[in-house]
């Protein structure tokens, strides 16, 4: 609704439904698999944007959300027999919950230095358990994850605050540090010699700094980023042993840079290399996954007559990329190198 110069109102509502189910054979017991449920979300939201002095901007956010879990249920057929293995078959009672989350910010340019903008915010967020966390386990080589239909939504709450500098078009150097922390953090967390489950933690307390920029001379522009984050884990009760540990597959410096060359309606290259830091890939910490640098490329040539031909590539140097490191060491690498040709048209 209009309020006015200086002030703006958005108000609505969204909602959201999701439905699914796993269908797979077991091969360890023999049996045929079905599991899976119902998310139902409804939600009320509103934002409310001030400019009461010039380069300044002040605003407020809110929104109610009314979930519900339904029609839980997990059965295993015995494969043999025909006959239901009821110690692994279950229904799970409907569940529902209510969350109340919102935002505050501000944004300022000082008088004078149009070059500069200084933000700051203050949010709280929350996230309902996938159909995946609460009703279907897997088995990954040795290592088994235990589904948990008790899940709880994990709920947020942080402060961030942050700086650009944009002096040309064109051009940008941003910085942002941040403190958050995750309460009731959906985990992994190991019970049994290679066996974990999702289980709510205490909470994860995570913190860090991201850059970024953006500079561009005629046909060419760069691009870097950089983040540090340095995430631990606060933990009691039967999780207790996780109290002070990384969370799984978490690095702690991730960096990018991309440089390209750009003549519209000619030709466009480009270059991009990233590098992940090394991480562990359990709750213990035990199993190190290693850091990684890979390099992608795209060349695009247009043809005319909206044609343009594409070459593309990933990880083209073939680097070792682990994805996950099993309880007898096996190890399973993410994308290998890949490549890819393509004709577009455009009219």
């Amino acid at each position: 609704p209009p309020l006015g110069e200086g002030i703006s109102l958005r108000i609505g509502g969204d909602a959201r439904h999701v439905s699914g189910r796993t269908e797979e054979r077991v091969v360890s017991t023999n049996a045929n698999r079905v599991a899976g449920g119902e998310q139902n979300v409804f939600g009320g939201f509103a934002e409310l944007a001030l400019l009461p002095a010039t380069g300044l901007t002040l605003t407020a956010s809110g929104r109610v959300d009314h979930w519900q879990l339904r029609d839980g249920q997990r059965t295993e057929i015995s494969r043999a027999t025909g006959a239901l293995i009821a110690a692994n078959s279950a229904r799970y009672p409907d569940r529902s919950g209510t969350e109340a989350t919102g935002r505050a910010g501000i944004a300022w340019s000082p008088p004078g230095a149009a070059a500069v903008s200084l933000r700051a915010a203050a949010y709280t967020g929350w996230r309902l358990p996938t159909l995946n966390e609460l009703y279907r386990p897997f088995r990954a080589g040795n290592d088994s994850t235990i589904a948990n239909p008790l899940l709880d939504p994990e709920r947020v709450k942080g402060i961030e605050g942050g700086a650009e500098y944009a002096p040309l078009p064109g051009w940008k150097l941003g910085a942002t540090i941040f403190w958050n922390r995750l309460d009731d953090a959906i985990s992994n967390v190991t019970i049994a010699p290679n066996t974990r489950q999702r289980q709510n933690v205490d909470a994860i307390r995570s913190r860090g700094i991201e850059v970024d920029g953006m500079a561009t001379l005629g046909e060419w522009r760069a691009i870097a980023s950089y983040s540090h984050i340095d995430p631990r884990v606060r933990a009691s009760g039967a999780a207790l042993g996780l109290a002070g540990l990384r969370p799984a597959q978490t690095p702690r410096d991730q960096a990018s840079a991309s440089i390209e060359w750009n003549r519209p309606d000619t030709a466009r290259i480009g270059v991009t290399a990233r590098y992940v830091a090394s991480q562990y890939e359990d709750d213990q910490n035990s199993r190190r996954l290693a850091d990684a640098l890979t390099f992608d490329a795209v060349a695009a040539l247009d043809l005319g007559r909206g044609f343009t031909a594409e070459l593309r590539g990933e990880n083209i140097a073939n680097k070792r990329v682990e994805a996950t490191v099993g309880a007898d060491g096996t190890v399973e690498r993410a994308t290998p190198r890949t490549l890819w040709v393509a004709l577009k048209y455009r009219r």
